[in-house]
């Protein structure tokens, strides 16, 4: 049971909504607070991207909830409300409407934004710009959308794919511009990038690599105008830039919270402020394996660790595991990850099935299980997840062999570590 009276969380996103939660799960009775500035109540942000590019989309089809489960839980919702300061001596929270109020407990779940184009490219103000992070974005651009023959994509990450693949949906021309040598640098193995990037490519989408912006212009007619670095002009009737997400941590340092690429916590949750936590991918934490603090961007992440901080804020005391893993659906195949890419990849084997479905291992020097990735192969990327982290004590043949089912193998090894 938890010895606060009245725990309030910023942030209406999956952590939010999952802190609010694991602090019910662990107590009835305290009094919940839920606020934010989003003017939507909690949403799928995972929707954004994939179903709300549609034509025929609608916004409540991403609710994470009902709007009864928050007076069932006994949880008041406040939204369309901006917290202008944090008091952590006083314990209290003044927001936009004027009002303070007070908590005994403060979950900090402030998300992230979408990184902006550097002003220094140019006229980057125009209305034919998009970001994608909210609601509002993804409306904004679903109706442009509508309006739009020729798309130009600058970054391929997930966001960056996921929209090339809806506007082909559309029958729009897209050009995706990426400055790496590869697309999905920090998400797939090489393998499983160059068979996305060999799906957008059978379905139209122009890929630009190793390229960078040197200019953006607005003409006169409304079209956009990317100058690359390679001395080639993209004219377009839109742009979507996806070049990744900035933690929102300006609260928290202005209230003396500790930032670091993020709100720093512990295993816990805790922030180095008495009875102050933080959740979801605006914060930073230590990961097992890893000698630095770790961001993770992944709506997985975010539903789990707001869940554990939350019942940590309300009295439990248990340490955060994280569990990192993504899925991306584009065109008819779904694309899944399980674990964390980082240097130590010492190698990559490949399960490849007839149906064109596969599977990549990346193993470390001890044969340590650092990531499983595939595409159209839920069933083998789940099982294999359960072994992230553990050595695979099993062939490389055994891996490889698409006629040996994965499942028996992994109940066997879990066997072995349990």
């Amino acid at each position: 049971m938890s010895t606060s009276n009245h725990i309030v969380i910023i942030g209406t996103g999956i952590a939010g909504l999952s802190a609010a939660q694991g602090v019910r799960e662990v107590d009835p009775e305290v009094r919940i607070t839920l606020i934010g500035e989003d003017c939507y109540p909690p949403y799928d942000r995972t929707h954004l991207s994939k179903q709300m590019l549609k034509p025929e989309a609608r916004l409540e089809a991403s609710s994470l909830m009902e709007s009864e489960w928050f007076d069932q839980n006994d949880i008041q919702l406040i939204l369309n409300t901006r917290i202008e300061y944090i008091d952590t001596a006083a314990q209290s929270i003044s927001t936009s409407v004027g009002e303070t109020i007070q908590y005994d407990a403060l979950v900090l779940a402030l998300g992230t934004r979408a990184r902006q184009l550097p002003a220094s490219l140019g006229q980057i103000e125009s209305t034919r710009i998009h970001t994608l992070r909210s609601a509002e974005d993804a409306l904004r651009l679903q109706g442009a959308l509508d309006d739009s023959k020729r798309l130009v994509i600058v970054g391929a990450g997930l966001i960056g794919l996921e929209v090339a693949a809806a506007a082909r949906a559309r029958g729009i021309t897209v050009d995706v511009i990426e400055a790496g040598s590869r697309i999905l640098q920090r998400s797939c193995d090489p393998y499983t990038a160059d068979r996305i990037a060999s799906l957008h490519a059978e379905n139209g989408v122009k890929l630009h690599l190793g390229q960078s912006i040197e200019s953006v212009s607005e003409s006169a007619q409304g079209s956009v105008t990317l100058h690359m670095s390679d001395g080639t002009a993209l004219e377009a009737d839109l742009m979507v830039v996806g070049i990744g997400v900035i933690p929102n941590t300006d609260l928290a340092e202005s209230a003396g919270i500790a930032v670091d690429n993020g709100v720093v916590v512990d295993g816990f949750g805790r922030t180095n402020v008495l009875n102050v936590y933080a959740a979801g991918d605006g914060a930073s934490l230590p990961i097992q394996g890893q000698n630095c603090l770790t961001r993770l961007e992944t709506w997985r992440h975010a539903q789990d660790h707001g869940r554990c901080v939350g019942m940590n804020a309300a009295g439990q005391q248990t340490e955060y595991k994280a569990h990192a893993s993504f899925w991306s659906d584009q065109y008819e195949n779904r694309i899944q990850g399980v674990g964390l890419i980082y240097d130590e990849i010492a190698s990559t084997l490949v399960r490849l099935y007839e149906s064109g479905a596969h599977v990549s291992f990346l193993l470390d020097q001890d044969r340590v299980l650092k990531a499983v990735l595939g595409i159209d192969a839920a069933k083998d990327v789940n099982a294999m997840g359960k072994l992230v982290g553990q050595v695979l004590s099993v062939s490389d043949h055994e891996l490889k062999d698409e006629h040996q089912p994965l499942v028996p193998i992994v109940k066997k090894l879990l066997k072995k570590v349990s």
